[in-house]
C-alpha cells in the first residue's frame, strides 16, 4: 500500500446526501495524494448500507471506512478516524 502525504478524515454520522457532494469535491481534485478514512459511528442500517454503495462509486479515491461504536459522538468518531490515520499530517473535514 502506497502511503499517502496527508491523510483526509472525516467522520460519518448519517446525512448520505451531503456526503455525496463531499466526495465528489474531493473526487474533483487534481492531486489525488492523500488517504481517505471515513469514520463511520451511525447505527442505522440503511445508513450504513448506503455508505457501502457511495463508496464503490469512486474507485480513484483511497478510502478506507472504519466501523465505531454507534453513537460515539462527533469528537470521538473524529478520534477514531484519525487513530486509523498512517500519515504525519491529519485533515479533518
Amino acid at each position: 500500500m502506497k502511503v499517502q502525504t496527508i491523510s483526509v478524515v472525516i467522520p460519518y454520522h448519517g446525512r448520505i446526501n451531503f456526503f455525496k457532494s463531499t466526495l465528489d469535491c474531493l473526487n474533483n481534485q487534481t492531486d489525488k495524494d492523500f488517504e481517505l478514512i471515513i469514520s463511520d459511528d451511525s447505527n442505522d442500517k440503511k445508513s450504513v448500507n448506503g455508505l457501502k454503495s457511495l463508496v464503490k462509486k469512486y474507485p480513484d479515491l483511497n478510502i478506507n471506512v472504519i466501523r465505531t461504536k454507534a453513537n460515539l459522538g462527533a469528537v470521538a468518531n473524529t478520534l477514531q478516524g484519525i487513530n486509523h490515520s498512517h500519515n504525519k499530517f491529519v485533515h479533518i473535514l
